[in-house]
């Protein structure tokens, strides 16, 4: 499972101030180490010439991952309520979760990891 989705299904479930201080702490946590992973792992998998169009992109969607999503979320939280939101952002945490477990599995043969 993503981390992303740990997080938003703990802020989303406990809506203290204490849940959603360990939600922000999960997720600095996660960014630090997930963004050097996501870029090595495109380093290791393109080719040479492809690399800076290749780490552009990921760079790119993490922008507008940090910066819209949030937008997104502050819809649904004006929509529906905050826990609501939160429970969006785990079920697309998720919905990624597989979409790159089955990327994985087409590429490796079968063999699959942890999100």
């Amino acid at each position: 499972m993503s981390r992303a989705f740990f997080v938003s299904l703990v802020v989303a479930l406990w809506t203290a101030p204490a849940g959603v201080i360990l939600g922000t702490v999960m997720l600095a946590l996660g960014v630090t180490f997930s963004t050097p992973a996501f870029f090595a792992a495109i380093f290791a998998t393109a080719a040479p010439a492809e690399r800076g169009a290749a780490s552009g992109t990921a760079s790119i969607f993490l922008d507008l991952g940090l910066g819209g999503g949030p937008i997104l979320l502050g819809m649904v939280a004006a929509a529906m309520g905050i826990s609501w939101a939160f429970g969006v952002a785990a079920a697309v945490a998720l919905a990624g979760c597989a979409w790159t477990m089955s990327l994985r599995r087409a590429t490796t043969g079968g063999a699959t990891g942890a999100c």
